[in-house]
């Protein structure tokens, strides 16, 4: 199984019934410049709650595919 393969696996299972994954999105420069201008515009604050739900929630979930990439590897690797 790719990478590739993996990480479509493991976003079906945390991906909301109805919510398409598989559609492209047009680049919309006018829009990329306003998030950035948002990004630039905010206020430094790791210690904010909010900030640090969101961080951890990220961190939780990019160790979730690092787990299963790794448990995934190494079962193909061990098998060859």
């Amino acid at each position: 199984m790719t990478t590739i393969e993996l990480l479509k696996q493991r976003l079906a299972t945390i991906t909301p019934p109805g919510i398409k994954t598989n559609h492209k999105v047009k680049i919309n420069p006018e829009h990329g410049a306003e998030i950035a201008n948002a990004y630039d515009d905010m206020e430094h604050a790791p210690n904010d709650p909010n900030v640090k739900a969101s961080y951890d929630a990220f961190k939780s979930e990019t160790k979730a595919q690092y787990d299963q990439l790794k448990k995934r590897w190494i079962t193909n690797h061990q098998t060859r």
